[in-house]
Protein backbone atom coordinates (compact mmCIF):
# COMPACT_ATOMS: atom_id res chain seq x y z
CA UNK A 1 0.00 0.00 0.00
CA UNK A 2 2.87 2.37 0.81
CA UNK A 3 4.20 2.02 -2.30
CA UNK A 4 1.28 2.58 -4.13
CA UNK A 5 0.87 5.75 -2.76
CA UNK A 6 4.38 6.85 -3.30
CA UNK A 7 4.21 5.73 -6.98
CA UNK A 8 1.08 7.87 -7.27
CA UNK A 9 2.42 10.51 -5.71
CA UNK A 10 5.43 10.35 -7.97
CA UNK A 11 3.25 10.16 -10.96
CA UNK A 12 1.59 13.42 -10.04
CA UNK A 13 4.53 15.39 -9.20
CA UNK A 14 5.56 14.51 -12.83
CA UNK A 15 2.45 15.30 -14.37
CA UNK A 16 2.74 18.74 -12.34
CA UNK A 17 5.81 19.65 -13.57
CA UNK A 18 5.36 18.43 -16.77
CA UNK A 19 1.51 20.86 -17.19
CA UNK A 20 3.81 24.14 -15.82
CA UNK A 21 5.45 24.36 -19.50
CA UNK A 22 1.84 24.17 -21.58
CA UNK A 23 0.38 27.92 -19.90
CA UNK A 24 -1.17 29.48 -23.46
CA UNK A 25 -1.81 32.92 -21.86
CA UNK A 26 1.73 33.90 -22.23
CA UNK A 27 3.58 35.12 -25.33
CA UNK A 28 5.55 32.01 -26.63
CA UNK A 29 8.41 32.36 -28.66
CA UNK A 30 11.38 30.87 -29.65
CA UNK A 31 14.32 30.18 -27.10
CA UNK A 32 16.01 31.90 -29.20
CA UNK A 33 14.06 34.52 -29.05
CA UNK A 34 16.00 38.31 -29.43
CA UNK A 35 14.33 41.49 -28.60
CA UNK A 36 15.72 44.27 -30.89
CA UNK A 37 13.21 46.51 -29.94
CA UNK A 38 9.64 46.99 -28.94
CA UNK A 39 8.37 45.15 -31.38
CA UNK A 40 11.31 43.52 -33.38
CA UNK A 41 11.74 39.70 -32.83
CA UNK A 42 14.58 37.56 -34.48
CA UNK A 43 13.59 34.42 -34.05
CA UNK A 44 16.54 32.60 -36.24
CA UNK A 45 18.98 33.94 -38.03
CA UNK A 46 17.10 34.12 -41.23
CA UNK A 47 13.69 35.44 -39.76
CA UNK A 48 12.28 38.27 -37.72
CA UNK A 49 9.11 38.98 -36.87
CA UNK A 50 7.46 42.87 -36.72
CA UNK A 51 4.98 43.79 -35.13
CA UNK A 52 2.56 46.83 -36.04
CA UNK A 53 1.47 47.06 -32.29
CA UNK A 54 3.61 46.59 -29.28
CA UNK A 55 0.19 44.62 -27.81
CA UNK A 56 0.35 42.01 -30.57
CA UNK A 57 3.20 39.64 -29.46
CA UNK A 58 0.56 38.80 -26.09
CA UNK A 59 -2.11 37.61 -28.34
CA UNK A 60 0.25 35.86 -31.26
CA UNK A 61 2.82 33.74 -31.40
CA UNK A 62 5.14 33.16 -34.25
CA UNK A 63 7.23 29.98 -34.70
CA UNK A 64 10.87 29.53 -36.03
CA UNK A 65 10.62 29.11 -39.35
CA UNK A 66 11.97 26.36 -41.97
CA UNK A 67 13.91 26.78 -44.72
CA UNK A 68 14.53 24.53 -48.10
CA UNK A 69 15.51 25.38 -51.42
CA UNK A 70 13.26 23.98 -54.44
CA UNK A 71 15.63 24.28 -57.61
CA UNK A 72 16.98 27.79 -57.67
CA UNK A 73 14.48 29.59 -54.87
CA UNK A 74 14.04 29.53 -51.17
CA UNK A 75 10.69 28.45 -49.49
CA UNK A 76 9.99 28.62 -45.75
CA UNK A 77 7.23 27.72 -43.78
CA UNK A 78 5.97 28.48 -39.96
CA UNK A 79 2.75 28.59 -37.76
CA UNK A 80 1.55 32.38 -36.42
CA UNK A 81 -0.95 31.00 -33.74
CA UNK A 82 -3.24 32.97 -31.48
CA UNK A 83 -2.80 32.79 -27.80
CA UNK A 84 -5.85 34.07 -26.61
CA UNK A 85 -9.79 32.85 -26.30
CA UNK A 86 -10.92 35.72 -28.55
CA UNK A 87 -11.32 36.38 -32.30
CA UNK A 88 -8.49 38.16 -33.73
CA UNK A 89 -8.14 39.51 -36.80
CA UNK A 90 -4.60 40.36 -38.31
CA UNK A 91 -2.68 41.44 -42.07
CA UNK A 92 0.26 39.50 -42.67
CA UNK A 93 3.22 40.15 -44.90
CA UNK A 94 6.41 37.68 -45.99
CA UNK A 95 9.29 40.07 -46.80
CA UNK A 96 12.35 38.36 -48.45
CA UNK A 97 16.15 39.37 -48.59
CA UNK A 98 19.16 38.80 -49.37
CA UNK A 99 22.35 37.20 -47.40
CA UNK A 100 23.56 40.57 -46.75
CA UNK A 101 20.32 41.82 -45.47
CA UNK A 102 19.01 44.13 -48.80
CA UNK A 103 15.67 43.90 -49.44
CA UNK A 104 14.41 41.89 -52.59
CA UNK A 105 10.68 42.48 -53.12
CA UNK A 106 9.77 46.65 -52.84
CA UNK A 107 5.92 45.68 -52.33
CA UNK A 108 3.84 42.63 -50.85
CA UNK A 109 0.42 43.01 -50.81
CA UNK A 110 -0.84 42.17 -47.08
CA UNK A 111 -2.39 38.84 -46.45
CA UNK A 112 -6.04 39.23 -44.26
CA UNK A 113 -6.83 36.31 -41.77
CA UNK A 114 -9.56 36.00 -39.27
CA UNK A 115 -8.26 33.68 -36.32
CA UNK A 116 -10.76 31.55 -33.98
CA UNK A 117 -9.46 31.00 -30.59
CA UNK A 118 -6.68 29.61 -30.49
CA UNK A 119 -6.17 28.77 -34.06
CA UNK A 120 -2.92 27.75 -35.97
CA UNK A 121 -2.00 29.11 -39.23
CA UNK A 122 0.31 27.69 -41.28
CA UNK A 123 2.10 30.39 -43.95
CA UNK A 124 4.21 28.95 -46.82
CA UNK A 125 6.43 31.51 -48.68
CA UNK A 126 9.13 31.58 -52.12
CA UNK A 127 11.28 33.90 -52.83
CA UNK A 128 10.93 34.85 -56.12
CA UNK A 129 14.79 35.88 -56.80
CA UNK A 130 17.50 33.09 -56.46
CA UNK A 131 19.52 35.07 -53.84
CA UNK A 132 16.52 35.37 -51.56
CA UNK A 133 17.42 33.86 -47.71
CA UNK A 134 15.94 35.35 -45.32
CA UNK A 135 12.76 36.86 -44.11
CA UNK A 136 10.93 39.74 -42.12
CA UNK A 137 7.17 38.52 -40.85
CA UNK A 138 4.98 41.62 -40.90
CA UNK A 139 1.83 41.27 -38.42
CA UNK A 140 0.02 44.15 -38.02
CA UNK A 141 -3.70 44.85 -37.17
CA UNK A 142 -5.75 45.75 -40.40
CA UNK A 143 -6.49 49.66 -39.89
CA UNK A 144 -2.87 49.62 -38.88
CA UNK A 145 -0.66 51.70 -41.24
CA UNK A 146 2.93 50.25 -40.50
Amino acid sequence: MLKLKSALTTIVLVLIILMSGCVLGEKKHSSTEIVTSSNVYTVSSRANVVYGEESLPNFLTVSVPMFRKISQLSQTTFNIQNLTNDTINIEYRVRWKDESGFPLTISSAWEVHHFTPYEVLQVQSVGKDPNAYSINIQIRYPNNIF
